[in-house]
């Protein structure tokens, strides 16, 4: 007997049929592009019929969409769960922990989809603040900041900035490591994050700012 709210089959069913589709549209629009990429070669990586994805997604927009918003929520999911399982720890613990998880490669096909989506917006400019806003959601420099003891330096770019060239930084060294694999290697860009990320956001004590430069020009002088 079926329970009071239980999903019954067909709403079963037509997950599982979103969870194929986007599955298969992770792969495909990752090979082929968005503008190259064809509904049917998605529903055929999935077994599914043509029918059974317009079911689902009107068009091919709702599915590169719908992919997105599951890519994003992803990530924004990874984080928290990061943030939560060392929230007790102190801040140079909590920065140790993001550090080692910012520097384990994702694969290039999550870069090339954030490309895509970036394209995408900047060529669609009726899409461009929607996509601007998740992402703002994503990368949020006060969370940062709280989870991770940053602060403001003078003579230091804004945390804000430093958060976001985060993502930038690494998805354009994931492609890089796929357009010429050979030059870098897996291990080679693991060495290079841990380097971008302790340049971005070094420990407490060790910056440099302009004016503690001069501070220190001065007391060489005196």
């Amino acid at each position: 007997m079926k329970k009071a709210g239980e999903p019954n089959k067909h709403k079963l069913q037509s997950a599982e049929t979103r969870r194929a589709l986007l599955e298969a549209a992770e792969k495909i629009f990752a090979r082929d592009g968005f503008e190259r990429a064809q509904l049917e070669e998605i529903a055929h990586e999935c077994g599914r019929t043509r029918g059974a994805v317009y079911a689902q997604y009107a068009t091919k927009e709702h599915l590169f969409f719908a992919l997105q918003e599951l890519r994003v929520e992803r990530a924004r999911r990874d984080v928290g769960e990061l943030i939560a399982a060392i929230g007790k720890k102190d801040a140079q613990a909590r920065r140790a922990a993001f550090r080692k998880y910012y520097a384990e490669a994702t694969g290039p096909e999550l870069s090339i989809l954030d490309l895509e989506l970036r394209l995408y917006a900047l060529r669609h400019p009726e899409s461009l603040a929607t996509w601007r806003e998740r992402y703002a959601g994503l990368y949020d420099p006060a969370r940062f900041k709280e989870a991770f003891g940053v602060k403001q330096l003078p003579g230091r770019s804004r945390v804000k900035s430093r958060v976001l060239a985060l993502n930038v930084v690494k998805s354009g060294m994931e492609l890089a490591m796929k357009f010429q694999p050979d030059e870098l290697t897996r291990k080679e860009m693991h060495l290079l994050l841990f380097e971008i990320f302790d340049g971005l956001f070094p420990e407490e004590g060790s910056v440099t700012t302009p004016a503690r430069k001069a501070e220190k020009g001065r007391r060489r002088t005196a």
